[in-house]
Formats: C-alpha cells, sequence, structure tokens
C-alpha cells in the first residue's frame, strides 16, 4: 500500500510537469517497504550515513543513485548557514538542464552593447544585515 500511495503522488506531480522522485534509506529497500518496481522507476535520493554508498543506491531509476545523503552533521556555519548540523548530499545529476534554447537579450546577443558604464544602479541602495540574535534579515540591498 505504501508504495502504491507514493506512485499515486508521483503521479499527480508528473501529470503537473514535474519531475518526481523517491527519498528512501537502505532499511526502506532492503526491507522492500518501498517495493522494487517503485525504486525503479523513479530518480532515488538515497539517504545512508556511511563512507561507502552500498549496493542498494543503485536499485533506483536507471540502476543508480541521483542524490546521496550522506551525512546529518555536516557544519551549517562552515556552509552559510545558522543551524548546527545540516544534511550533506552528493549530487550525481545535473541540476540545471541545458537550455534547448540560449537565452535571448542584448548582452548574450552582443556583450558589447552594455558596458559596465551603462549599469542605471550604480550604487547600492541599501546593504543586506543578517541579525545574529534570530530574526529576519533586513538592511540595504543593492538593486
Amino acid at each position: 500500500m505504501r508504495s502504491k500511495l507514493v506512485d499515486t503522488f508521483n503521479c499527480y506531480l508528473e501529470e503537473a510537469d514535474y519531475e518526481a522522485g523517491i527519498y528512501s534509506n537502505q532499511d526502506y529497500i532492503q526491507s522492500e517497504k518501498f517495493q522494487p518496481w517503485l525504486v525503479a522507476k523513479y530518480p532515488l535520493w538515497f539517504a545512508k550515513y556511511s563512507a561507502d554508498i552500498g549496493s542498494h543506491a543503485y536499485k533506483g531509476k536507471n540502476k543508480r543513485p541521483y542524490m546521496w545523503q550522506y551525512c546529518s552533521t555536516g557544519d551549517g556555519k562552515a556552509h552559510g548557514v545558522r543551524s548546527k548540523c545540516i544534511d550533506m548530499n552528493k549530487v550525481f545529476i545535473k541540476l540545471v538542464p541545458d537550455a534547448t534554447v540560449p537565452p535571448v537579450d542584448k548582452v548574450s546577443q552582443n556583450p558589447k552593447t552594455i558596458g559596465a558604464g551603462d549599469n542605471p544602479y550604480p550604487e547600492p541602495t541599501r546593504i543586506i544585515c543578517y541579525n545574529t540574535l534570530g530574526g529576519f534579515m533586513h538592511g540595504y540591498d543593492v538593486k
């Protein structure tokens, strides 16, 4: 039933033009809490906190993991976030696909069209400040 529910949900996502996938750990795959047909059907974000990804990660779509969550104790501060511990992932796919049609604008057609002196906003209007006491960001941003 669990696998059928996930598949039904993912089908709704795909009908809305989203790419669906599953997040699973080794236990769900090994014990078949997620049925093998479900794991093989979708891109797999595999969670296993270990130095080795293991063989169960290769049971997802195309017989490979799309992402591997390898720990939950990453140093948030070292990665620019306030959280003390963060999940760490390795990504094995290209997250932003190549555009089939290149963007059309003045700069991409001719980079010499707009020079640095043409910037209509040479001075910042606000500077962003971070509240270390735990609040929202505030301050002066740049146009």
